[in-house]
């Protein structure tokens, strides 16, 4: 589930935003329940 999250979240951002993506990180806590994505941008 999280590849696809991630790989649709890129598309998005890039179509979009026009923003270049290096890499999307995405974590989940299953305790508390809090997930959280980062998403690094290329260095221009």
């Amino acid at each position: 589930m999280s590849v696809l999250y991630k790989k649709k979240f890129r598309e998005k951002l890039e179509q979009h935003m026009g923003l270049p993506i290096e890499a999307i990180l995405r974590d989940y806590d299953a305790s508390t329940q809090w997930a959280i994505t980062n998403v690094i941008l290329e260095q221009a």
